[in-house]
């Protein structure tokens, strides 16, 4: 995605956004290079190996939409994980003592966001029920998952890869447009696009077609970070992963999130 130049393929993210923010363009996945368990460290601050098919097993620490809520005393309409993928529910909650089933935060994953079973929405609704989240309830932390161009690559088909590519491209501009033409958000929102996970490289496992091993492929995501609290027009080669990323969302949202060996990537701020 960003490794390939001249990054023709998001024109949108690298000519548009990237200009406006910080770039972690060697951002890395160190832990299981899956689905669920990308998403687990993207949201609570520890690799883990998942169960990544069904959404059957949920994350063993409670992650930071479960630390906001209890933290900031709002309601669930507050926090919310909006996927295109159903499995995604597992963000909602864990196994952890005293926070399973405890300050659960909204959810809307898979089709017309009916959780595990329901099978994958089309990220055009994905889409459209974020913007109808934030015109209903003003949430202050949110999580939006797309299905591609994942989907589409394990399909095994370049030029579909390629248009899912494009779509989450301009998906993740309409998303930032939205935001600063809202009063709620505009100028005062952190906004973070980034990616659970590569993909193979030529010659390894099929390519592009698959992931999940520790190929440089595989472990090679990038995190972009827009809003007030970063620096504009700065690309960075190198540093960050996963796990950093829930404990930076803490610290901007002043919240506390422990035990993690994740950290605040400083890198990225003012």
């Amino acid at each position: 995605m960003w490794q390939a130049s001249p990054r023709t393929n998001i024109p949108r993210l690298a000519q548009d956004l990237a200009p406006s923010g910080t770039l972690l363009s060697g951002f890395r996945n160190n832990g299981p290079t899956y689905t669920n368990s990308g998403h687990t460290a993207l949201t609570t601050g520890f690799y883990e190996d998942i169960e990544n098919s069904t959404g059957s097993q949920l994350p063993s620490h409670a992650g930071i939409f479960q630390h906001f809520l209890a933290a900031s005393g709002l309601p669930a309409s507050s926090a919310w994980v909006i996927a295109s993928k159903d499995k995604l529910a597992i963000l909602g909650n864990t196994t952890q003592f005293g926070w399973s089933d405890a300050f659960r935060p909204s959810l809307w994953c898979g089709v017309g966001g009916g959780g595990p079973g329901s099978g994958y929405a089309d990220d055009a609704d994905t889409v459209a029920k974020f913007k109808s989240v934030l015109s209903l309830y003003q949430p202050r932390l949110v999580l939006i998952n797309l299905k591609e161009p994942d989907a589409s690559a394990h399909a095994g088909i370049w030029n579909d890869y390629l248009a899912g590519l494009s779509s989450s491209d301009a998906y993740a501009a309409d998303i930032w447009n939205t935001l600063q033409t809202d009063p709620t958000y505009a100028g005062t929102t952190a906004f973070f696009v980034t990616h659970d996970h590569g993909r193979h490289l030529d010659g390894i496992g099929g390519g592009f077609v698959s992931h999940g091993d520790s190929c440089t492929g595989c472990r090679a995501v990038a995190l972009l970070a827009m809003g007030p609290d970063f620096r504009s027009g700065v690309e960075i080669l190198s540093g960050g992963e996963l796990i950093d990323l829930p404990v930076t969302v803490a610290d901007i949202l002043g919240f506390p999130l422990s035990g993690t060996s994740g950290r605040v990537l400083d890198e990225l701020l003012k």
